[in-house]
């Protein structure tokens, strides 16, 4: 099982989802197999529904937490397994960890001894996706965009730009507004672009609202082929 890669993934957050993928890699000793489900029998109909996903750790997952900052990258990095887990099981049930087949009291420093369940969508996930299409893919004109995000007044920000993400824009929601399908919440969102043939980046980002004085807004990118 590996973590969802787009599950941290916006501009602002680029250095802390490095830092999380290296305390889940090789040098952290830590390596997740794939998500079990622990099921109970109802005994009322004799029904069976997930009373924990299970993730299967081995290695010494063994991390030092010597700063507020590092503790937090550990607890993101547990929340990204919690997040994963119940994606591939389709679940929202609470997620056990064990170490080498056993229970652990603490993973990459975080308290596990009890199912850990999903934080709060607000505080943990990047507040924009795009979900289609893939970073990478190859898309004919007229191809659909779909995503999930939090949007000011449900407005949905994007441009398609040539080459990179600083690119030339060929294509943006001043020709065609989007709108998610609720406000200032994570809501799902589509529309579609058309554009010639040629080398892209997708950007799908929330208003800045500040005109630059905020923070800077959400955003996701993909880069993507139109072909003829």
């Amino acid at each position: 099982m590996r973590p969802q890669p787009h599950l941290f993934a916006s501009a602002s957050q680029a250095r802390w989802a490095r830092r999380i993928r290296h305390r889940l890699g090789a040098d952290a000793q830590c390596h997740p197999t794939v998500a079990k489900a622990e099921r109970k029998v109802s005994s009322f109909d004799g029904t069976a529904s997930i009373a924990n996903a299970v993730v299967h750790i081995r290695g010494t997952c063994v991390a030092r937490c010597d700063s507020g900052e590092e503790r937090g990258v550990s607890e993101m990095a547990v929340q990204q397994l919690v997040y994963t887990a119940q994606a591939a099981l389709q679940s929202s049930a609470p997620v056990q960890f064990r170490l080498d087949g056993d229970r652990t009291d603490q993973l990459l420093g975080v308290p596990v001894a009890e199912p850990v369940t999903r934080a709060d969508q607000a505080a943990t996930l990047a507040q924009v996706w795009i979900i289609s299409p893939a970073e990478g893919a190859e898309v004919k004109s007229g191809f659909e965009v779909a995503g999930v995000g939090s949007f000011f007044e449900a407005n949905v920000a994007w441009e398609l730009r040539e080459g990179d993400e600083n690119g030339r824009v060929v294509a943006s929601n001043a020709d065609a507004p989007v709108t998610a399908q609720e406000c200032c919440t994570m809501a799902p969102y589509s529309f579609t672009v058309d554009a010639s043939p040629g080398e892209y980046t997708l950007v799908v980002h929330d208003e800045d609202m500040s005109d630059g004085e905020g923070f800077t807004p959400f955003q996701d990118t993909k880069a993507l082929t139109v072909t003829r």
